[in-house]
């Protein structure tokens, strides 16, 4: 076997290999200055890099990186747009070519988007949303703060505000002093009355102190009030106004009057049964209609066309109404953010809040007890209904089923074929329509539903669909 010698190098050696390599160097750096392009050569500017020989944008995260700090006098300022340095290129549409806009923002052209082209093409109708169009053709619609589209968006829950929507925007008026019961609210004048009614503090005028009608209103509606002989009286419908030894006040399980100067004046009746209003009095009963006489409710029997049914919705128990609903936020349920008379009403929308979006396209349905259709039938009831007029979005009704099978027997009302407007600009309205001959006899159950057909970001702040005081009527006695 030979044996392999490896060389050794000498110091020499090194020394003559550095000279060499330093040598040999030369050639390039004059070959490479000679051949590369011009703009690399002189060096890019600070928001480009030389690639393959040309200047082209430098990479980029932030707007810093393609400037120098501080900007020197009369430089142009460069941006990072899609992760590379740009430079300034336009003004105004006209600096851009044909099928490119100028995005003044940036200075930059960029293509005329497929979609939108402007914040124009975007007006979704609601003031309450600024509409745009971004870069890529799309719209958007972003809420504006504190605005409004009715009176009820406003409800900051205080009793002693006044809650409104003005030129879309929401203002809270104080009604007074707020108070929590009535001993909030002595204000150290024996001639007044220290009450507290629904959180805000009253003080009309006490007994014996009045000296103008004006002064004796005691802030109910079904009373009357009179001042006589420095003294103040207060008479409700149906109840003894004057009175004598033989003719005394009226005094029933309600009232009990008091005579002064031949005069009676009355307090406020307190009871289940006892009343001041007929809106006060909620038993119902067939071709009977409740009635307040007498400060006591009672029931007037009916001739003609009567109730043979009434759904007033004012406890959670909506008179026994079944509900159906595809979202656990959005669906038929007893409300009192709003009703016409009682204690609420039924509401499509989310509970507690003024709004019936919650980015899905919802629907729900609320199904009645079995009724038996009478003679000569008609359905009555309120509606408050605010949503998207028109047909593409939300849709609501109330169809007749048949109780036991479940079929449908008739479409009886609908937004669009009853309301020209397709919506009551959030006012309640009463809605009257006759039910089908052919229904006469047969056990039905009505059937509310809503469907908004697609998610709509433009109403988030309205009612939704809400039904008070419905009736079936018909032929009585």
């Amino acid at each position: 076997m030979t044996k392999v010698v490896e060389p050794v190098e000498t110091p020499a050696d090194v020394g003559n290999a550095e000279v060499a390599a330093e040598v040999s160097a030369e050639p390039d750096v004059a070959v490479r200055a000679e051949t590369e392009p011009p703009t690399c050569a002189s060096g890019c500017e600070l928001w480009q890099v030389c690639t393959d020989g040309s200047c082209g944008p430098k990479p980029c995260a932030t707007d810093g990186e393609c400037n120098a700090n501080p900007l020197p006098a009369g430089t142009d300022k460069h941006f990072c747009f899609k992760g590379k340095c740009q430079s300034f290129q336009c003004g105004a549409d006209a600096d851009c070519p044909k099928g490119q806009q100028c995005n003044t923002l940036l200075y930059l052209c960029y293509d005329t988007p497929k979609g939108c082209a402007g914040a124009k093409d975007c007006d979704d109708g609601d003031k309450c949303t600024t509409d745009s169009c971004d870069l890529d053709g799309k719209c958007l619609h972003k809420a504006v703060s504190l605005c409004c589209n009715n009176d009820f968006a406003c409800d900051d829950g205080k009793g002693c505000t006044a809650d409104a929507c003005k030129n879309g925007q929401c203002t809270w008026t104080p009604l007074g002093k707020c108070c929590a019961d009535s001993k909030d609210c002595a204000d150290g004048n024996a001639c007044t009355q220290d009450l507290c009614q629904g959180g805000v503090c009253k003080n009309p005028p006490g007994v014996g102190c009045c000296k103008s009608n004006a002064e004796c209103d005691d802030l109910d509606p079904g009373s009357a009030d009179a001042c006589a002989s420095g003294t103040c009286t207060h008479v409700y419908a149906g109840l003894a106004a004057t009175c004598s030894a033989t003719a005394p006040c009226t005094q029933n399980g309600c009232v009990k009057g008091t005579c002064g100067a031949g005069l009676c004046s009355y307090p406020k009746p307190s009871g289940a049964s006892c009343c001041t209003t007929d809106a006060q009095c909620t038993a119902d009963a067939k071709c009977q209609v409740a009635a307040c006489k007498a400060a006591t409710c009672g029931l007037t029997a009916v001739q003609g066309q009567g109730p043979h049914l009434r759904h007033r919705f004012d406890t959670a128990a909506l008179n026994a109404w079944t509900v159906e609903k595809s979202s656990t936020s959005v669906y038929f349920h007893f409300s009192t953010l709003t009703q016409v008379a009682g204690a609420g009403a039924l509401r499509y929308g989310i509970p507690n809040k003024v709004s019936f979006e919650d980015s899905t396209a919802n629907k729900g349905a609320a199904t009645s007890p079995a009724v038996t259709v009478p003679a000569n039938p008609a359905l009555r009831f309120w509606t408050l209904l605010d949503v998207s007029p028109g047909t593409d979005i939300h849709q609501c009704g109330i169809d007749v089923h048949d109780a036991q099978t479940g079929v449908k027997l008739a479409s009886v009302w609908s937004k669009n074929g009853n309301l020209q407007s397709g919506t009551t600009a959030a006012k309640w309205v009463q809605q009257q329509v006759v039910l089908p001959a052919n229904l006469v006899g047969k056990a039905v159950k009505l059937r509310a539903w809503f469907d908004q057909t697609k998610y709509d970001t433009s109403n988030k702040q309205k009612f939704g669909w809400l039904l008070d005081e419905l009736e079936v009527l018909g032929q009585c006695p």
